[in-house]
């Protein structure tokens, strides 16, 4: 316990001084609690046994895992937060902008990530997949966090740079589904596990057909994630009400609290995970409060717990992800170095061949390509995911003249480096011209 607390409490220290150092130099406090990551790992030989973050949490050590769980509460406090906050009706009016982005930049990286592996460093195709999936990914967390920083998350461009990331993370999610088609052996979502283990029939499917079931069902998963959400829609404005009436902020706070747990936790029982399910209960939150007064109070609260106590794990353990030396390895330098161009001209180039189906001009777009360059939290997901595809692809040469550590610490790498280079650039384009994200 005195460990934990220690070692809890250093933390958040390091994160409050890098967050403070950077807001005073007039950067983002988002890329202070990343290095704040970055920094603990160097002492991770003094804080987990193992020496490494990644290594301590596949030894299951209990304070690694705390972090790691402190990160994930956080993702989700975030975006929980980030739903409540979103102007809805601003949003409705972007939709076909939201739509057309979001498929671009999604696709560009991949398609460009997949031939940069296999065309020039000779990777199988596995390996090709798996770089380009990591690389159509945005992290909706970070890029929040910056929005909100700048008070520019319900600008219009703001409102863009949200919903096409959430579409993005919905393409995450078959990504990492098409990965689960490659390594069988790797554990389905909880639905799937559910009805492979108690009906025959999906027991015979799952054995015919392996991981290509598990990629049928997700259509029906987010089905009955569109249900479920239309049924809470429902109920919640209800629950709320009843809680109101006692007027005790308490009760009111943990019922907000509970029912976004409880939305998160059905979308990861489907298999869409919690970053959607998040998201979601915070817009169905928002729905469900008639009293705008209410909700702005209950917004403030929620922000306070969340960006003072939760939030600043999710980005340490980004930068606890992050292996400098990795950055050091001769070999990895053309490798990282390729990967990282891929990543950035992927997502503008994507935003910007959206532009003859959006209303937007060519600055605006530029900057949303910026935005959507912001990885992190699913990237790294997908990476440790598909962690042990590599290894095996790289004992049969998958991996062409590299091992599967150095492709994975080039896809974490990458994913650190886009998500620190936004906000710069966020700040940059805003001072330069004041009116870009209207």
């Amino acid at each position: 316990m005195d460990e934990f607390l220690i070692i809890f409490t250093l933390c958040l220290l390091v994160s409050f001084l890098m967050s403070e150092i950077f807001y005073r130099l007039k950067y983002p406090r988002v890329v202070g609690l990343i290095f704040a990551g970055i920094i603990l790992g160097f002492f991770a030989d003094f804080i987990f046994p193992w020496g490494n973050f990644l290594e301590a949490i596949e030894m299951e050590d209990p304070i690694a895992l705390i972090i790691k769980g402190f990160g994930d509460l956080g993702i989700i406090f975030l975006l929980i937060l980030v739903g409540l906050e979103i102007n809805l009706k601003k949003l409705r009016g972007v939709s076909r902008d939201v739509g057309a982005i979001g498929i671009f930049a999604s696709f560009t990286p991949f398609i460009l990530g997949f031939f940069l592996m296999k065309l020039f460093f000779g990777s199988s195709d596995t390996v090709a997949f798996i770089v380009g999936a990591c690389l159509s990914i945005t992290a909706e967390g970070t890029k929040s966090m910056v929005l909100m920083e700048e008070g520019k998350l319900n600008s219009k461009v703001g409102e863009i740079m949200l919903g096409a990331g959430a579409i993005d993370d919905v393409l995450g999610v078959i990504f990492l589904s098409s990965i689960l088609i490659l390594a069988p052996g790797i554990e389905p979502s909880h639905l799937a596990s559910f009805l492979i283990q108690n009906v025959s029939l999906f027991q015979g499917l799952n054995q015919s057909m392996g991981g290509l079931f598990q990629l049928m069902l997700l259509p029906i998963e987010f089905i009955i994630f569109i249900i479920l959400s239309y049924l809470l829609f429902k109920i919640i404005p209800g629950v709320v009400e009843y809680i109101q009436k006692e007027r005790s902020e308490v009760s009111e706070f943990m019922t907000i609290i509970i029912l976004g747990l409880s939305i998160a936790i059905i979308s990861e029982f489907l298999g869409l995970g919690t970053i959607l399910g998040a998201l979601m209960a915070g817009i169905i939150m928002q729905l469900a409060i008639k009293d705008r007064r209410e909700e702005h109070k209950m917004v403030n609260d929620l922000k306070i717990v969340s960006l003072g106590l939760i939030v600043p794990f999710f980005f340490l353990s980004i930068g606890l992800h992050f292996d400098v030396n990795s950055l050091f390895i001769k070999e990895n330098h053309l490798l990282l170095f390729s990967v990282l161009v891929i990543a950035i001209v992927g997502k503008l180039m994507g935003s910007l061949l959206a532009k003859p189906l959006t209303d937007l001009n060519f600055k605006q777009l530029y900057l949303i390509g910026w935005g959507m360059n912001s990885r992190g939290a699913i990237e790294l997901v997908i990476a440790s995911v598909a962690l042990p595809l590599l290894i095996n692809e790289c004992e049969i040469g998958g991996c062409g003249i590299h091992c599967a550590t150095d492709v994975f610490s080039v896809i974490v790498a990458v994913a650190i480096l886009t998500t620190i280079i936004f906000p710069l650039f966020l700040r940059y384009e805003i001072k330069k011209y004041p009116g870009i994200m209207d």
